[in-house]
């Protein structure tokens, strides 16, 4: 079981990180925005956390399709 929790740990890092290599610019922003809730409401974002604001990032920032 140990192995199992190790293995999948060290996939989720390779996720975080390949998130934060693909959008640095939204990363930041998703700093920023960690650092804004810290401030407001006393709490800490945790690494994957402030992955998956860097995705939402990502997903604002994309340009809409031409209608």
């Amino acid at each position: 079981m140990k192995v199992a929790a190790r293995s999948l740990e060290h996939h989720m890092r390779a996720v975080v990180q390949s998130i934060v290599d693909s959008y640095p610019k939204e990363n930041t922003c998703a700093k920023t925005i960690a650092a804004l809730v810290e401030l407001r409401l006393g709490s800490s974002l945790s690494t994957d956390e402030i992955a998956y604001l860097t995705l939402h990032c990502a997903r604002l920032s994309m340009p809409t399709p031409a209608q």
